[in-house]
């Protein structure tokens, strides 16, 4: 073989990464490990919380794991930082195990974990459990699956909180709908009588989340944006400017 192939097919082989997968008190540390002709190991977390690490191939693969495991609280600690300089959507690219989502306003640790599919939350963290943690696309099905179940219950319940406000005008209870949205948070349909969410909502304080409700089941008393639609909404939340100004500013809702 020639010389040229063969500095080919080492370039090559040098730059194929792989996954590997490590626990630390119990936790999974997932990283992406990249053979390169470097002397010593090292370790970068990205701005996504990805995990990634260089070594020669000469270096075993025990030793690699026992090196990202001895720097596994800065890891974390890293992956803390980036949730707090980062605003992120619940329904994120990524989840990485220390990541920091925004479910109703609140700001929680994600923890992936080995077992049986489930999703669990507690006050600080939400703790997602998959057969496969390097999985991303279980991992994004499982919990895509929990958020929408969770944000619909809750939207639901909140539009039949503020229901009784309206049904005095004769306005009878909509059809409640969800989807992704690219430009709207909410929209409403008289007369099909339906109520759409755009599932970001997800990520919005639950005062955001009314706004946009009530916002909606004014259409049905003033389907445009006229002065009567805005002494409506004024007349049943009054600090509507507030809670819209915060959602804005808390959480994105487009794609």
């Amino acid at each position: 073989m020639a010389v040229g192939a063969l500095v080919y097919l080492r370039k090559k082989w040098y730059n194929i990464a792989m996954k590997r997968t490590v626990y630390a008190d119990g936790r999974a540390l997932v990283y992406e490990l990249e053979r390169k002709p470097v002397k010593n190991l090292n370790l970068r977390v990205k701005p996504d919380g990805t995990v990634y690490v260089s070594a020669h191939n000469r270096v075993d693969v025990a030793k690699i794991d026992e090196f990202v495991l001895s720097k596994a609280n800065f890891i974390f600690n890293a992956r803390a930082r980036l949730g707090k300089s980062v605003s992120r959507n619940a329904f994120t690219e990524k989840f990485c195990d220390g990541e920091v989502l925004q479910l109703f306003g609140e700001k929680k640790v994600l923890r992936v974990c080995c077992g049986q599919p489930s999703v669990t939350v507690t006050d600080r963290e939400i703790v997602l459990t998959v057969r496969d943690v390097t999985d991303d696309t279980s991992k994004r099905n499982v919990i895509d699956k929990w958020l929408r179940a969770r944000f619909e219950e809750t939207a639901t319940a909140l539009c039949k909180m503020i229901f009784p406000v309206f049904s005095r005008y004769g306005v009878s209870f909509p059809q409640i709908k969800f989807r992704k949205m690219c430009s709207r948070w909410g929209s409403c349909n008289p007369s099909r009588k339906i109520v759409t969410f755009n599932y970001a909502l997800v990520s919005a304080p639950l005062d955001c989340i009314e706004y946009v409700a009530v916002h909606e089941f004014c259409h049905f008393l003033h389907p445009d944006h006229s002065a009567a639609f805005y002494a409506c909404l004024m007349a049943v939340l009054p600090d509507w400017k507030r809670r819209k100004k915060l959602l804005n500013a808390t959480c994105s809702a487009f794609c």
